[in-house]
């Protein structure tokens, strides 16, 4: 299975579903520079963390906001702006966060503009508990290819 650089070390941990998995998807992301000239391109209602652990949406993070980099650091936005990108792939790990370009953002998107982002995430990895729990103790993706718009 698949693998990435999860929040809890970090270290790698595994994806046990892909929420997306669209390779030649046209979209409009997100792009948030920071300092250090480091980058994340997000869509924009999925959930980044910033480095005081709050949820926000990638639409409302703002320059000057700061965000936790894989070496636990701080690094603030200098700049947001969207851009069409190809390619979107929603990863979901068992504790709910990875790494992505180097930053820590949730594994999901937000379904309202809105709802308050920390409990949206709560909720969502609540109700994803059992295909957690199956796929940690069975080592079975329930979901397979269910969302992936070319099933392979």
């Amino acid at each position: 299975g698949m693998t990435v650089l999860g929040a809890a070390q970090p270290q790698t941990t595994p994806v046990h579903f892909l929420g997306h998995k669209e390779p030649t998807r046209k979209g409009r992301f997100v792009v948030l520079e920071t300092d250090g000239n480091g980058s994340l391109s997000l869509s924009p209602l999925h959930m980044v963390v910033t480095f005081d652990g709050d949820l926000r949406r990638a639409i409302d993070v703002r320059p000057g906001d700061s965000l936790r980099t894989v070496e636990g650091k701080q690094s603030a936005v200098r700049r947001v702006y969207t851009q069409e990108k190809i390619g979107l792939f929603q990863p979901h790990t068992v504790h709910g966060t990875l790494y992505i370009d180097g930053f820590l953002v949730s594994c999901y998107a937000s379904l309202s503009k809105v709802t308050d982002p920390t409990l949206e995430a709560r909720f969502l990895h609540a109700i994803l508990l059992p295909l957690r729990a199956v796929y940690k103790f069975a080592g079975i993706n329930l979901l397979g290819s269910f969302f992936y718009k070319h099933r392979p």
